[in-house]
C-alpha cells in the first residue's frame, strides 16, 4: 500500500513552479496588481493561473497575457478581482517559461502590466 502511495506522490511532484507579480507600467492608465503562476508536474500536466485584482480596468475588457512572443492566455474582466486558469494535459506542448523572463498583460494592444518570473 505504501509503495502505491509513494508512486502517486512521485507522479504528481512539481518539476517547475515559477510565478511573477505584475504591476502597472509607468504610462498605463490602469491600477491593480497581477499575478501569474506556472506549475508543471512530473506526470506531464501543467497549469498557468492568471490573476488581476484591485483594478480599474473596465468590466468587459479582455486582458491578454504574454511572455515574449508566447501567448499564455487571457483574463476577462468581470469585477475588481479576476482570475483564469489554463490547464495542459500530458502530451500537450507547454510554453517554455523560465525564471528571469518578463511577462506582460496587454490591453487593447498595449502592454499595461509587467513583471518577471521567479522561482516559487
Amino acid at each position: 500500500m505504501f509503495d502505491f502511495l509513494k508512486s502517486i506522490v512521485k507522479v504528481n511532484r512539481k518539476i517547475k513552479d515559477i510565478e511573477a507579480k505584475l504591476y502597472p507600467m509607468a504610462d498605463c492608465a490602469y491600477v491593480g496588481q497581477g499575478e501569474i503562476e506556472f506549475e508543471a508536474r512530473e506526470d506531464g500536466c501543467a497549469n498557468i493561473e492568471m490573476e488581476l485584482e484591485r483594478t480599474n480596468v473596465p468590466v468587459g475588457t479582455v486582458v491578454e497575457v504574454v511572455c515574449g512572443n508566447v501567448y499564455l492566455g487571457e483574463i476577462h474582466i468581470v469585477s475588481h478581482h479576476n482570475k483564469n486558469r489554463v490547464a495542459f494535459a500530458p502530451g500537450e506542448t507547454l510554453p517554455q517559461l523560465e525564471a528571469g523572463q518578463t511577462v506582460e498583460m496587454i490591453i487593447d494592444g498595449k502592454p499595461c502590466f509587467t513583471g518577471i518570473f521567479y522561482n516559487d
